[in-house]
Parts: C-alpha cells; structure tokens; sequence
C-alpha cells in the first residue's frame, strides 16, 4: 500500500523548492505542476505568496533570465519569444514590457550574428530572410540587421 503524503502548505513548499533546484520557474508552471499533483487552490496560492514573498518566485527576473538565455544558446526574435514566454505563463502586464528586456537594437545585433554564422556556411540569401521570420524576428529589426550586415538593403 502506498502511503500518500498529506495536501498542506508545507508539503506544497517541500516539492516545489525541489523543483525550483533543478531550474528557475514561473509562479505558472509551479502553480501547474502542484495542481496536477492534486493540492487544493488554497495551498496553491499560499504556496506561491510564500515562494514569491521568499525570492524563489520571480516572473520579472524569470523573463530576463530567459530572454538572455535564449539569445545565447539558440537566438529567438521578438515574437517567438513573446509566444514562448506566454505559453510558460507569463502575465500578460510583463509581455507587455517584453520591448524594453529584449530592445530593438538587441534584436538586430541578434539577426546580424545569425547572418554571420549562416553567411560563413554558404547559404541562400532568400533563405536566411526565410529563417529570421520563422525564428520571429521583427520585420523591421531583419531589414535594419540586413542592411547591417550586407550594406544594402533586401534585394
């Protein structure tokens, strides 16, 4: 028989904290993973004021962390990372201010060094326009890095 461990606040902590150990979280995806786990909604929010209120929880630094992260192992563009950061469960109020974490400028160094690492492996120039849309980049932040980069405009 298996024991089954009781459904309280300080349980809530226990699993969450663990799963803070292994990565930095949204208030979202603990929220998410406790509920699957079957706690009620009390202890969830208590869990998470605790958490947030401690400096485990932190959706402001969670997206910067991963806006910096995400432009040094696998660069993302303004759009692809807004949708990454929503289906984590980020509030809609700091999507809104995703522009000032992830600057213009930013972006177009990112669309400079892609076409720098793909130009260096003989592309297609049609191709890396293709590739910099799909990755979500801004149209104008594409069109500034390309001309950048290539010192004329798209042809």
């Amino acid at each position: 028989m298996t024991r089954k461990l009781p459904l309280t606040t300080d349980e809530a902590l226990k699993r969450a904290l663990r799963k803070l150990a292994r990565r930095m979280c949204t208030s979202w995806e603990i929220r998410e993973a406790l509920r699957r786990e079957g706690f009620p909604d009390a202890v969830l929010e208590e869990t998470i004021a605790l958490l947030s209120e401690r400096g485990y929880l932190n959706d402001r630094a969670y997206v910067n962390a991963y806006v910096e992260e995400r432009r040094q192992i696998n660069p993302r563009g303004f759009f692809a990372l807004r949708h990454e950061l929503k289906e984590r469960g980020i509030p809609s109020p700091l999507l809104a201010e995703l522009r000032s974490v992830y600057p213009l400028e930013v972006e177009v160094e990112d669309v400079v060094r892609l076409l720098s690492f793909w130009q260096a492996r003989e592309e297609d120039r049609e191709r890396f326009w293709r590739r910099l849309k799909a990755r979500g980049f801004a149209e104008e932040a594409i069109e500034w890095g390309w001309s950048l980069f290539f010192g004329s405009p798209r042809p």
